[in-house]
């Protein structure tokens, strides 16, 4: 600051540089937090009693749970996250989760606020899947 108690020109452009790198990290953050594509298999989704949405969130906290995730193999997204990734509010992301997990399809953290989808929904999803390329 000056002496007048201003910032200078030079403190503003440096405060303006730190800006963009925090936008640019959130941005980053934010895709590494979104998964790019989801393929239905409605046989599994009725299977289970999921909407699209449903299904949609827990094939996203599946491809999120990967080995590249921060936590190995749990998805650290914030539920906002993933309701914006899947195109819905935070609430109905949160009851999509509880719905998931009292379906025994994804598993919560112990220690931490990660979620994962289970053995049950590999079984299902990602099996099926392999098959259908094997057969292809």
């Amino acid at each position: 600051m000056n002496h007048f108690g201003r910032i200078t020109a030079k403190e503003n452009i440096s405060r303006l540089g730190d800006r963009i790198d925090n936008a640019k990290q959130e941005r980053d953050r934010f895709r590494s937090e979104e998964a790019r594509y989801t393929v239905i298999l409605h046989s599994v989704r009725k299977k289970f009693g999921l909407s699209n949405n449903e299904y949609v969130m827990a094939d996203t906290i599946h491809k999120l749970s990967g080995n590249h995730a921060p936590v190995p193999g749990w998805c650290s997204a914030r539920k906002e996250v993933l309701g914006r990734s899947v195109g819905v509010s935070r609430q109905s992301a949160h009851a999509a989760i509880k719905k998931l997990v009292d379906k025994g399809l994804v598993m919560a953290h112990p220690s931490f606020p990660h979620l994962r989808t289970t053995e049950i929904w590999y079984n299902a999803v990602e099996v099926v899947r392999n098959a259908r390329q094997s057969a292809g």
